[in-house]
């Protein structure tokens, strides 16, 4: 439980990172963002009652021209001028403006539960949660169990339909809901 904690989050990245962080300022006791990355927020769900433009693009996008858009994103002239990236947000820039979540540099370095900063500053933190990204290899795994292009609802391995991968997609909108969908196959 993360009630009245002291939280750092590490990664602002494509969504996680900031869905983490705000769920987290509604019970935590604080909670800070470190970021290395600047990036675009585009607000996502409702603002004063009416869609976002993120929720009325999706409404009407098929799911394949989203997947076809992240696969050649490069392709695309215009998303080179949103460089450095952008991220899909509930309320982020709310939060910081209420001073729910504090934002912080890259880390520098840990010593037992106070974090120094490239900036010089420090914090203690009782829990540390890093969203930092992965990348999708599974070397590690045997050849049957790894994830193929056919997966079942986007998550089941139709030859081992005991193993499931939740999120292995990049849903429109929030990713914890999907999750939970996923997690009922």
């Amino acid at each position: 439980s993360f009630l009245n904690r002291h939280v750092l989050v590490v990664g602002l990245g494509a969504a996680s990172g900031s869905d983490i962080a705000q769920d987290l300022s509604t019970t935590a006791a604080s909670v800070t963002l470190s970021i290395r990355t600047e990036r675009y927020v585009i607000s996502r769900g409702l603002k004063h009652g009416m869609a976002t433009f993120l929720n009325w693009f999706t409404l009407f996008t098929p799911a394949w021209l989203g997947v076809v858009g992240y696969t050649y994103f490069d392709w695309w002239p215009c998303v080179h001028r949103l460089s450095p990236g952008v991220t899909d947000s509930g309320d982020l820039l709310k939060e910081f403006a209420l001073q729910r979540i504090k934002r912080a540099t890259l880390v520098d370095r840990i010593q037992g539960r106070e974090v120094f900063f490239v900036d010089g500053t420090s914090g203690k933190f009782d829990a540390i949660i890093f969203a930092t990204g992965y990348r999708r290899e599974f070397n590690f795994m045997a050849e049957n169990l790894r994830p193929t292009s056919g997966l079942f609802e986007h998550c089941v391995l139709p030859t081992e339909p005991r193993v499931g991968y939740i999120l292995f997609v990049l849903p429109f909108g929030t990713h914890w809901q999907v999750a939970e969908l996923q997690a009922n196959y």
